[in-house]
């Protein structure tokens, strides 16, 4: 009797810590210490947050999540010990890395075989999520991203010669096969082509020996950098040719790795980048203001890109309706199937990077960023592309693409948008009527831009009356930009709420619209 009292006993007490468990785990996979351990960092920072925001809201159906974090050390050996122990363990339901593409490319055998879903938000090569189809991807692919660049190449920058510096590993190599396809597509002649062993001992001569070599190349054109944060860093520091033209580089440029050690003073680059906060729209603006709040300082792409890859796997686990009773094999089939379920712009999901979805292999095929360092800064470029959703595409979007008004990868069609840098500085708050929400100021407003506006169009939307008269005080040329400044003095409506909180503190808003009948879409920020 005691026996049988016992046994009883046993068993109630696995069925309360079978159904106890009240977190649902999702294993983290990155170079967490040694060179590679900023990429880890700006992983977790974007995981962390969203994960931090989810458990303090009761989590997911009141589960919380829990992470099972990684170091791969950014070793393709370590990746398989690393992906195996998470295919073999009995609650981890996905993965989310790992952040290289060498490292990715070996786990992916592990996932596929075991068959446990995983997302990454930062490896790039093409091969990753070719004949896998348990790898997603959140950023567009080597091959996306190169036929991206050339793109910008002939139909912005207007440049029909290229130089390629490329690393030889996988990343590199795919960077330099879809360039060179591209370019040719478009027009660009690959006048030399250089490449780094990155497994070498002697990095530093290989790069002294071909900066040296492309100052020896009359007009070079433009110069795409196709290597990792690493050698682009040197490449930067060993070059000395003075002459004016633009460097061009991968989403590794915009990492806070290679911002940091960027010599001043340096040549102009442009680059991919999968998110810029500069010119996200508002929905990113909760992202934003929280990461700053956590981590005091501004999220890079990385850190947006894995903020997205957690929220997808959130909503992947929701929709998947996986329950206790279920096998971690029929769970894990179930989010993948849930996963595949975003397959186009309309059922995707909105994330901070921009809509969330994949196509047949796994990849997204959304629009890059294109931005330009600066004196270690990032700022956007003058121009972006933005996707243009199917049933708005017919024949005059098409025939645009010949014009470079539009750019064509794949089959997703992507309207250039002109980005105009806006500055409101305030010379003298004149009046404030709190009761009746009026307000009286004085202040000059200034436009950078490249594509000619006509300042004569702007209207203040909450204006009562203003003094505008669309002649600018100021007007200054450099390069290919145009900066104009311009004084205002009005009378504007006021929406201040006096009862929101913080109490101590309200804003005042000035909105203005421009009229533009040019046929070309702007970005105001």
């Amino acid at each position: 009797m005691l026996f049988r009292t016992i046994l009883l006993f046993l068993s109630l007490l696995c069925h309360h810590f079978a159904f106890a468990n009240n977190e649902l785990c999702i294993g983290v996979a990155g170079p967490m210490s040694g060179k590679g351990k900023n990429f880890g960092q700006e992983m977790l920072e974007g995981i962390l947050l969203y994960v931090d925001q989810i458990n303090q809201s009761n989590g997911i159906s009141e589960k919380k999540i829990k992470l099972i974090i990684k170091d791969d050390k950014n070793d393709p050996k370590i990746a398989l010990s690393v992906a195996k122990q998470f295919a073999s363990a009995p609650d981890i339901l996905l993965v989310l890395g790992h952040y290289f593409s060498t490292t990715s490319i070996m786990a992916g055998k592990v996932y596929q075989r075991y068959q446990i879903p995983a997302i990454t938000g930062s490896a790039s090569a093409v091969k990753l999520t070719q004949r896998n189809n348990w790898y997603f991807r959140i950023i567009p692919n080597n091959a996306f991203q190169a036929t991206y660049i050339a793109n910008y190449i002939n139909s912005y920058l207007k440049i029909d010669r290229a130089i390629i510096i490329h690393d030889t590993d996988e990343y590199g190599i795919d960077l330099l096969n879809y360039f060179k396809r591209a370019a040719q597509s478009s027009g660009i002649d690959i006048i030399q082509e250089f490449g780094i062993n990155t497994l070498s001992n002697h990095i530093n001569v290989q790069i002294k020996k071909i900066c040296m070599e492309i100052c020896k190349i009359d007009h070079p054109g433009c110069v795409f950098i196709a290597t990792h944060a690493h050698e682009a860093i040197k490449l930067m520091q060993f070059y000395q040719d003075k002459r004016s033209y633009p460097f061009l580089g991968s989403d590794s440029f915009g990492t806070y790795s290679f911002i940091k050690k960027l010599p001043k003073n340096n040549k102009e680059v442009h680059f991919v980048i999968p998110y810029l906060s500069d010119v996200s729209d508002r929905t990113a603006l909760p992202f934003i203001k929280a990461y700053q709040k956590k981590y005091n300082k501004p999220p890079n792409w990385v850190s947006a890109s894995y903020y997205d890859a957690i929220k997808l796997a959130h909503c992947a686990i929701i929709r998947a309706n996986i329950s206790e009773e279920e096998l971690i094999k029929r769970k894990r089939k179930k989010i993948q199937n849930s996963l595949n379920q975003f397959y186009n712009l309309k059922t995707g999901l909105k994330g901070v990077t921009g809509t969330l979805f994949f196509n047949s292999t796994g990849d997204t095929e959304k629009p890059l960023n294109m931005g330009i360092n600066i004196n270690q800064k990032i700022k956007p470029s003058f121009v972006q592309y933005n996707l243009i959703p199917p049933d708005r595409i017919n024949y005059s979007t098409l025939k645009k693409t010949l014009t470079g008004e539009m750019i064509l990868i794949n089959d997703q069609v992507m309207q250039k948008t002109m980005v105009v840098f806006t500055r409101i500085d305030i010379l003298e708050l004149i009046d404030f009527d709190i009761k009746n929400r009026i307000f009286k100021i004085k202040f000059n407003l200034s436009f950078t831009y490249q594509e000619d506006i006509d300042t004569d169009n702007i209207q203040f939307l909450n204006a009562i009356s203003t003094d505008f008269i669309g002649k600018p005080i100021i007007t200054k040329n450099i390069d290919s930009s145009t900066t104009k400044q311009f004084q205002v003095e009005g009378t504007f409506r006021s929406n201040v709420n006096l009862k929101a909180y913080p109490f101590e503190t309200n804003s005042l808003n000035i909105s203005f619209f421009i009229n533009i009948f040019q046929g070309i879409f702007f970005i105001f920020f």
